[in-house]
């Protein structure tokens, strides 16, 4: 997200992050804060404070993440406020049956083209070329 403003003592980001995790329950998230110079923001950032949750267990509704220093100890009076919410995705992706199918389809055309090719190079197959027909 962007830097805040007025030294960072009260931001307010606005920002949105959406996350899809196939195993929520199984997902961890890293919230870390960074802070770095104006100059160099993308370069020379050093985390400052983080956090990390299992996804699943994240409750829906607003929520403070108690941030910690980077030994691992919480940092007093220094919390992410965060607004959970959970949905569904429809899964989209096929299933192995129907790639494995899809591979072999593929490699069919591309044997199909291959002899093709070989044709072409022998002058065996019928060409249109600018009008007419050689072969």
């Amino acid at each position: 997200s962007s830097a805040g403003e007025h030294g960072g003592l009260s931001p307010r980001f606005g920002e949105t992050v959406h996350l899809l995790a196939a195993e929520p329950h199984e997902t961890i998230l890293r919230v870390a804060v960074l802070e770095s110079d104006e100059e160099n923001a993308s370069v020379d950032a050093e985390e400052v404070a983080f956090d990390t949750v299992v996804l699943g267990r994240m409750r829906p509704g607003y929520r403070t993440l108690h941030l910690r220093s980077r030994r691992g100890t919480r940092i007093e009076m220094c919390h992410l406020f965060v607004h959970i919410s959970h949905g569904n995705e429809p899964h989209k992706w096929p299933s192995a049956s129907e790639l494995r199918e899809e591979v072999e389809t593929r490699r069919s055309e591309a044997a199909d083209l291959r002899k093709e090719i070989s044709q072409l190079r022998r002058g065996s197959v019928t060409v249109w070329r600018q009008g007419s027909f050689e072969g």
